[in-house]
């Protein structure tokens, strides 16, 4: 997967006028961790999906994070979920057979953003609604970790509390923590 997606949104600029977060994506491809997950072709639970990627994946290091990209999930209503996050392993799991439709990329794109702005702790009444509209930094859609966001346009992007949040996030490689 292509990573501009992600300076576009948390930004590329430095002095911070693109209305970026500061934040640096390389890809790393550990000893251990890369390629498909063993064993399943689609993990059956939360519970399962988070032992296997635990047990797949042992990430100490606090400037790095595991994007996984599972087949599909299903909660036991019958909702279809997009992805999920754990913060303490540092885990960002997108489901890609759950987006479907015209604007599919560009759905699977703005999950990932998402997802990863939890890494972040962005909080806030807005994050996670599927009913609450927050406008984005250019009051053009809504903040990228609402559910309601419009992914037509290509663009993923954080409203002005969630870019806060993300630039006040120690540097963990200024803190010795690499």
């Amino acid at each position: 997967m292509p990573l501009d997606y992600l300076t576009q949104t948390y930004g590329g600029d430095t002095a911070g006028t693109d209305g970026g977060c500061f934040v640096e994506f390389k890809r790393i491809l550990p000893n251990k961790g890369s390629g498909a997950i063993p064993k399943y072709a689609v993990l059956p639970d939360n519970t399962t999906m988070q032992l296997v990627c635990k047990k797949w994946f042992s990430n100490k290091s606090t400037n790095i994070l595991q994007l996984v990209a599972g087949c599909k999930r299903m909660n036991s209503g019958e909702t279809i979920i997009l992805g999920s996050t754990n913060v303490w392993y540092r885990r960002c799991i997108v489901f890609v057979e759950s987006h479907t439709g015209n604007n599919r990329l560009k759905a699977l794109n703005n999950t990932v953003v998402h997802e990863i702005g939890h890494q972040f702790e962005v909080s806030g009444a807005h994050v996670d609604s599927d009913t609450l509209h927050h406008p984005n930094h250019e009051n053009s859609d809504d903040c990228i970790m609402t559910y309601v966001s419009d992914n037509t346009d290509g663009k993923s992007e954080f409203c002005i509390d969630c870019i806060k949040t993300v630039r006040k996030s120690p540097d963990p490689l200024s803190q010795g923590n690499n």
